[in-house]
Parts: C-alpha cells; sequence; structure tokens
C-alpha cells in the first residue's frame, strides 16, 4: 500500500524548531527606544545566542558586560547586559547566528553605542562602528 508523503511537513518542522530556539534566549523588547548610551566596559559573559538571523522578526545576543565608564546615556557602572542583534558580519560569525568569538571574547574591552528601550533594556543594533575595540584585559583583576 503506497502511504502519500505530506510535502510540507519538513518546512513545519523547520518552523516550529526555529521558533523553539528563538524563544530559549531572552528577546528585549526592541520596540520602544528611549535614549542613546555609549559607554566603555570589558566583556564578562557571552549569552546564548537566539540561534537565527535577524530579518523578519528582530534576534539578539545578549553580552554581560562590567561597566567601566559611561560616556553618555542613562546607564549604571557595574554589571549591565546589552541584547546585540545578530544582523552579520562584521560583528557576527560568518557561519552561524552568534556574536563574533573573536570581537566579544571573554576578557575583551569595548566601547558600545546602544539605545535604552523604555523597559529598561539595552540594545544595540549592529553597525561596524557601534562596536569599538579596546585594549584587552583579564576579566578578574
Amino acid at each position: 500500500m503506497d502511504v502519500p508523503r505530506n510535502r510540507a511537513a519538513p518546512a513545519v518542522l523547520l518552523l516550529v524548531s526555529g521558533c523553539a530556539s528563538h524563544a530559549l534566549a531572552p528577546q528585549p523588547d526592541s520596540r520602544e527606544r528611549t535614549a542613546q548610551v555609549t559607554f566603555e566596559g570589558l566583556v564578562m559573559e557571552r549569552l546564548p545566542s537566539a540561534g537565527a538571523w535577524c530579518g523578519v522578526a528582530a534576534t539578539f545576543q545578549g553580552v554581560r558586560y562590567r561597566v567601566d565608564t559611561v560616556e553618555s546615556g542613562p546607564m549604571e557602572p557595574g554589571q549591565q547586559v546589552v541584547y546585540h542583534a545578530l544582523v552579520g558580519p562584521p560583528l557576527c560569525e560568518r557561519d552561524a547566528p552568534v556574536l563574533s568569538r573573536e570581537i566579544f571574547r571573554v576578557g575583551q574591552r569595548l566601547r558600545v553605542e546602544c539605545e535604552r528601550t523604555a523597559k529598561g533594556e539595552f540594545v544595540a543594533w549592529e553597525r561596524a562602528e557601534s562596536v569599538q575595540v579596546r585594549a584587552g584585559e583579564v576579566p578578574w583583576d
């Protein structure tokens, strides 16, 4: 007996698995932006990636920083999480929707331009000039 095949099933499974991985990573509410922020800090931790590139929906990967200097905007020194949009190189890896392991490595000092949302989250819409590498240092000094 010949069983008919549903050719739509693989596409549905891909869509469902993509939504599941997207739901596991925390996602900021990027619709309400309130203030520009510029700071210099040390990468303490890279949080899990959303597992998908920015496209129809905005996807992000969080980075925990030790913020040392706030140049402008409403941010306090200390540990802060900034959600970086996953839009592709040079700030992301070429082969996977994750932030560059070289640029966002633990211990790397960065100058970051981002926005604070109405809910108090920090979001960086990736442009090559929005993240500048500074001299690295050991994160536990």
